[in-house]
């Protein structure tokens, strides 16, 4: 079974653009969206989401055919969301926002039953920008929680730090992100890329998909940036689901959708290592 996860910031909530001016982007996003006809979509920047009775959750939830579980708790109002499709994954087994409140913008994981022998946990967060030193701490509670249910897990963020291999360019960043983003921000210009945050998720067994992708492709596209300046939107699998990739791609049109690129990989379930994993717990 082939399953696409969609990477999506909505840029506060689908609602303001860039220049501040308040205007409903949701038409924009769901035309990305619905080309990449997510069988899981992960948001980041929810904000207000959580007014007028779920409204808008509930329209993403119709306008792409898809079920929603509850935004994740949030102590800034940027909400994480995930969104389903019951008619691929069944209905969800486990819903946990479990230290959610322990990070900056919220963090939940789900657990679908896809013919595994454990269930395929998904996990979706936004690790902060406001401390590199926080931003580690919420990517090593983020990757402990993708193995909740098992070995085979997908986690997706927007993880505000570079992975390996960044192209980041500092002249595009706020002063505030080159001082996180950069292990010499007084450099002139800087140079070594900061990349504790990809260093925690590599140590504990997560594969970024786009990179994986890119090693079977060579297609520079899938590097893409999903930011202004840098590519810090990720989608990572577990070891054992990475030889599932089998497709990826950067979501960058409608351009003016949102202020980050999305990202989509799709997974083969029957391409899953269900061997040897007694390391995994």
């Amino acid at each position: 079974m082939q399953i696409s996860i969609v990477l999506q910031n909505l840029g506060h909530g689908g609602v303001r653009d860039s220049e501040g001016e308040r205007r409903d982007r949701w038409p924009l996003i769901l035309e990305r969206l619905a080309d990449a006809a997510p069988d899981v979509l992960l948001l980041n920047e929810c904000n207000h989401w959580d007014e007028n009775g779920f409204m808008r959750l509930g329209r993403a939830a119709r306008d792409l055919g898809l079920e929603a579980l509850p935004l994740s708790p949030s102590r800034s109002g940027y909400a994480t969301a995930m969104l389903y499709r019951r008619e691929k994954l069944g209905p969800w087994r486990f819903w946990n926002p479990d230290f959610s409140d322990e990070f900056t913008h919220g963090m939940a994981i789900a657990g679908f039953d896809v013919g595994l022998p454990s269930l395929l946990t998904v996990g979706v967060a936004h690790i902060t920008p406001m401390s590199k030193i926080k931003a580690v701490i919420e990517a090593e509670t983020f990757a402990i929680r993708g193995y909740r249910a098992g070995p085979f897990g997908v986690l997706g963020a927007d993880f505000n730090h570079p992975p390996f291999g960044s192209l980041a360019s500092p002249e595009a960043m706020l002063t505030y992100n080159v001082a996180r983003r950069f292990k010499d921000p007084l450099g002139d210009p800087p140079r070594v890329p900061n990349t504790d945050v990809a260093q925690i998720m590599a140590e504990n067994g997560y594969v970024d998909a786009m990179v994986h992708l890119y090693g079977k492709t060579r297609n520079d596209r899938l590097l893409g940036r999903t930011g202004k300046s840098d590519r810090i939107d990720w989608i990572l699998v577990t070891s054992p689901v990475a030889p599932a990739l089998v497709n990826g791609r950067i979501l960058d049109t409608p351009a003016e959708a949102a202020n980050h690129n999305g990202v989509a990989a799709t997974l083969d379930t029957d391409l899953i290592n269900v061997e040897n994993l007694w390391n995994y717990g």
